[in-house]
């Protein structure tokens, strides 16, 4: 079974396909979207802090892609029953877990 810590990677990518499909013009549900992004804060409660995962270079990518592109539209966690973290928390979480400023962009 896989852990918050796997899934999240996983979660950012179909985030990161549906986003592009959607400024394509295809027909994407906004709320599939949103359901993706939504998913990786809620997860984020359930990392320890403490974690430390080493991704492949292409799936650090995508999650690093994630934290740049969906992290940063100002709807707070708290909206979807998220108590105690802010979208900087989930940020600062995500970027130590996986490492994801000593990932070089592409």
């Amino acid at each position: 079974m896989l852990t918050p810590e796997y899934i999240v990677p996983l979660k950012a990518r179909a985030w990161i396909d549906l986003t592009d499909r959607h400024e394509r013009g295809e027909a994407v549900s906004r709320d599939d979207i949103k359901k993706h992004r939504n998913d990786i804060i809620r997860l984020s409660q359930l990392i320890s802090p403490g974690a430390r995962i080493a991704l492949p270079y292409a799936i650090g990518g995508d999650l690093k892609e994630f934290v740049a592109r969906a992290l940063h539209d100002g709807a707070e966690p708290k909206a979807f029953g998220v108590i105690g973290m802010t979208l900087q928390d989930v940020r600062s979480l995500l970027d130590a877990v996986y490492d994801l400023p000593g990932m070089a962009s592409e």
